[in-house]
């Protein structure tokens, strides 16, 4: 939005424009006339440590890096810190393209505890290459 643009009200205002905030701003916008404002404290994931699957440890500490870490973890004695991105995307540009798929047996456990739902990929044992 350009600077001295009257903005008036909005129907929903999102905080975080990782990936759920993203995604919850672009279905509620689906709705003609719903206006939805979507606030991130980070800038644009420009940042070309994000794109490249090398620069993980470029962005650890960075300004795509609220820099957190956790209350002192008592069977450790000390904190951690805990990396969370603070850019459009979230955590899930700071990860640099990295993921972990369950292991074979995963799906099939979790899907016999409820119904399949091809929505959160449950039913789909067999499926992978």
């Amino acid at each position: 939005m350009e600077r001295g643009t009257p903005m008036g009200p909005f129907d929903y205002v999102i905080v975080g424009a990782g990936s759920a905030g993203s995604v919850l701003a672009a279905r509620l916008t689906e709705e003609p006339g719903v206006r939805v404002l979507l606030l991130e404290a980070g800038g644009a994931d420009t940042n070309e440590n994000i794109k490249a699957p090398a620069g993980l440890g470029l962005l650890f500490h960075s300004e795509v890096d609220w820099d957190y870490r956790t209350v002192e973890q008592e069977a450790a004695g000390r904190t951690f810190y805990w990396p969370r991105g603070k850019t459009l995307g979230g955590s899930s540009s700071t990860n640099v393209m990295l993921y972990a798929r369950g292991t074979t047996g995963a799906p099939s456990t979790t899907s016999s505890a409820r119904t399949p739902s091809p929505a959160c990929g449950a039913g789909t044992v067999g499926q992978l290459p």
